[in-house]
């Protein structure tokens, strides 16, 4: 052997006698168990404070413990993860996913997501990894029962938080502190005064989830691994302390209010309490669970067929329960709608992952639209079949179904074998059903995916001969052996300990590559973004400030949030601000314009997405009206265009279409975009304002008083803004309205106070009512803020005489 042969085969006999192997797997583990606490966590800062957070630690701590995770596989093969057919369709899943964002209509949104929900595909890569690495070293039954004990033990801690923001819950106990324990009432009643911990009457607890509905779904998966904790146990002082976290898993459920879960646990327990009864050996375990179910059905009948007693109405959470109706959810049926037919246009792939938004406004339902401030943006089909059908196609639909039926025909193949570990058994079976009917109603977020892979990484377990339950060990072996023999993974493995140090120096860069500029740098542009919005309560100029910080250092992750928030405060920023009344004309401008430009960016990186062309277009009409240069109108119109192309029936670009018409002055066009919106959804109030005031712009009063009054009838606040009040004030002019008119001056002197001509034209209608005494004060206080009305204000008190 060379000198040069024999130095290589002694380094690589002292790398291979050099074991850090227990060092990675301890690392390992405490990052799972880390990733585990993290639905906990909390950043103030941020906009999404309960959603950015806790993602970005994610990703950064699977990435970190996915370096030592490949160093550990390397060196000790059993670590290796083992494919069978279950495994493969999950991963086929994540492989759709990647497809369909390449195929979607927004690949950069698709891929990174969005910083509110913090989806896409990067993130789900990641859970795949959580999945993988859960498979590979989590392999016992004592292993899942730790695991599921400290997840369960987190989610008490987020129900403990929602039992906090609960008023029922305080209520309650606060008389009971203050009759037994002052001291603790004292400190309760001060604790829960703070707005950010008590709910009130329209709000539901949402724990540390930040939605009740996502709450509810992440405390149904720790509901059921309690349920198997529970009779998994022996030793009674366990089961007792289980009982007891299980109870507040359930309060948390209960208190949340979303009917969706109340429905998913009555199903997923029912089918619990069955297998336990049929598979059960023991005739006390089936009396027991029999005499339970009995009990259950017999409250659950009791709900609903006294939902109209006092009892049942005084109870906040039976009344969630007994409302349970399609009825009761029927904006979600209208989306629903809009899924079916935006999957008939892209059948087989769909619009790629986080671009629901674009199929329902392509279909967009006008009864969603109540008026300016109600929610009318989807990017959820609240309906996680129609979710994935819309977004990843019948492809993508099918693959995700594929994985829950794999579970079952293994299931039902071996449920002979169900004795064996009857606890798993019954939850791997139920679990399941109570995901998908909550579902129904919702869709998955971090928290929920972070419990959901986590369950599968389980049943893969339990697939395995470690926990007894072969659903034919050899072939998963063969097949696990058949992919490592394709991978020549022993030949990469002997070419890394050859090349260690450049491997080690390669995998570095890359880890600090990607935790900087997939996770930190996000982070940072993310927290500029909040600040600029924040800043917009305070001082809106220091908002634009912010904002252009934010986009020096763009970011792929959270730049559509940038863009949503910046162009949604910026139109309301100049609802306010106008060049007659804007002390800083030529700032007033710029801003404007690079509020202009940026929307501008917007579209063109989100071309598909017509809330972005509805700002842009506000934003034309605004420099139009402060500036009137033609060219912005022309700008307006052919965004509107566009944007009417994107989603035809949304009433708020017949609006935006309208105001342009006026500008331009085609009253009769303005009046035909305006009757559009109306017969869209004839019951939204500010449609027929609009049309109204179009009316008055046409000169036809007759039709602007009807419509004016309609709006009026359905409830449209017109008495808080001044223009309001000042536009109608013509339709009864024309009809001699006195009484009306008088009411409308009244109301303009309390918005604008200083202005004389409300006080000149007050007193002319208190002259025609015959009030001569008020009319004369009112001419009198004309004449006092403006002393240029002296000499027509005099002839007019000496006519009063």
């Amino acid at each position: 052997m060379s000198k040069k042969k024999r130095n290589r085969h002694i380094k690589v006999t002292e790398m291979q006698s050099k074991d850090y192997s227990k060092y990675y797997l301890w690392i390992i583990k405490t990052g799972i168990v880390a990733c585990l606490f993290l639905p906990l966590l909390i950043i103030p800062s941020h906009l999404y404070l309960m959603q950015v957070g806790r993602v970005i630690m994610f990703r950064i701590i699977i990435e970190i413990i996915a370096f030592f995770y490949i160093l550990l596989i390397i060196k000790k093969p059993k670590y290796r993860p083992k494919w069978g057919i279950f495994e493969i369709s999950i991963s086929v899943f994540v492989l759709i996913f990647f497809i369909t964002s390449i195929t979607g209509v927004n690949f950069a949104r698709s891929f990174w997501g969005t910083v509110d929900r913090m989806g896409g595909f990067f993130g789900f890569l990641h859970f795949w990894i959580y999945f993988v690495i859960l498979i590979s070293i989590f392999k016992t039954k004592k292993d899942w029962e730790k695991l599921f004990g400290i997840s369960v033990f987190v989610a008490v801690i987020s129900s403990f938080y929602a039992f906090g923001q609960s008023a029922l819950f305080w209520r309650t106990i606060l008389p009971w502190l203050e009759t037994n324990n002052l001291y603790l009432y004292s400190f309760a009643e001060k604790f829960v005064t703070k707005e950010n911990f008590i709910t009130l009457n329209n709000w539901r607890p949402f724990g540390t989830i930040g939605n009740s509905g996502l709450f509810a779904s992440y405390i149904l998966f720790n509901l059921f691994f309690g349920l198997y904790l529970f009779f998994s146990k022996k030793k009674k002082f366990k089961k007792i302390i289980i009982f007891f976290l299980f109870s507040a898993v359930g309060g948390g459920i209960l208190i949340s209010g979303t009917r969706g879960a109340y429905l998913a646990v009555v199903g997923g327990l029912i089918i619990f309490t069955l297998l336990n009864t049929f598979f059960s050996s023991k005739k006390k375990v089936k009396v027991f669970t029999i005499g339970t179910l009995i009990v259950f059905v017999l409250l659950i009948g009791y709900v609903f067929s006294n939902k109209d007693s006092e009892f049942v109405k005084n109870n906040y959470v039976l009344t969630r329960l007994s409302s349970v109706s399609f009825g009761s959810g029927e904006s979600r049926i209208w989306t629903w709608e809009s899924s079916v037919q935006g999957l008939k246009n892209k059948t087989l792939l769909g619009y790629g992952p986080e671009n629901y938004n674009v199929a329902f406004n392509r279909n967009f339902n006008p009864l969603h639209f109540k008026g300016y401030g109600f929610e009318a943006w989807y990017d959820r089909a609240h309906n996680i079949f129609f979710d994935i059908a819309t977004t990843m196609g019948v492809i993508g639909l099918t693959s995700y179904l594929g994985i829950f039926i794999i579970i079952y025909l293994y299931l039902i193949k071996n449920r002979h074998r169900a004795r064996e570990n009857l606890p798993a058994f019954a939850m791997i079976f139920s679990l399941p059903v109570a995901y998908f009917v909550h579902n129904f109603f919702w869709f998955d977020d971090f928290s929920s995916y972070l419990m959901l892979f986590l369950f599968f990484a389980f049943v893969s377990t339990y697939f395995n001969e470690e926990l007894k339950f072969v659903y034919n060990i050899e072939k998963g072996k063969n097949i696990t052996e058949s992919i490592n023999n394709r991978l020549n993974l022993d030949v990469i493995k002997n070419l890394i300990i050859n090349n260690k140090d450049i491997f080690l120096v390669l995998m570095g860069i890359f880890l600090i590559f990607t935790i900087y500029y997939a996770n930190i740098k996000p982070w940072k542009f993310h927290k500029l973004t909040t600040t600029a919005v924040a800043a917009f309560e305070i001082n809106a100029e220091d908002s634009f400030l912010w904002y252009k910080k934010a986009m020096e250092s763009s970011t792929d992750l959270g730049k559509y949030e940038m863009y949503k928030h910046f162009g949604s405060y910026v139109v309301i920023y100049y609802d306010l601000k106008d060049s007659q009344n804007f002390q800083k004309r030529d700032e007033f401008k710029s801003n404007l314009k690079f509020s202009i430009s940026e929307m501008e960016q917007a579209v063109s990186e989100n071309d598909q997405d017509v809330r972005f062309y509805e700002i842009l277009s506000a934003l034309y009409n605004k420099y139009y009206r402060n500036f009137r240069e033609i060219e912005y109108l022309e700008k307006a119109e052919v965004t509107l265009q566009k944007a009417l192309e994107l989603s035809p029936n949304r009433e708020t670009i017949y609006h935006e279409y309208g105001q342009t018409m006026i500008f331009k002055k085609d009253y009769n066009k303005a009046i035909e975009f305006f009757q559009k919106g109306v017969e869209l959804n004839s019951n939204v109030a500010v449609s027929h304002w609009y049309l109204g005031m179009a009316f008055i712009n046409s000169g036809d009063l007759k039709n602007a008083k009807y419509e004016i009054e309609k709006a009026i009838e359905l409830g449209y606040v017109y008495r808080n803004n001044i223009n309001d009040i000042l536009g109608i004030t013509n339709i009864y002019i024309d009809i001699k309205d006195y009484a009306m008119l008088s009411s409308l001056y009244k109301d303009a002197i309390k918005l604008d106070p200083n202005n004389p001509q409300h006080y000149v034209s007050l007193a002319i209608v208190y002259k025609e009512l015959g009030y001569k005494k008020l009319a004369k004060e009112m001419a009198e206080k004309a004449i006092s803020l403006d002393e240029s009305f002296s000499f027509e204000g005099q002839q007019f008190i000496e006519s009063l005489n």
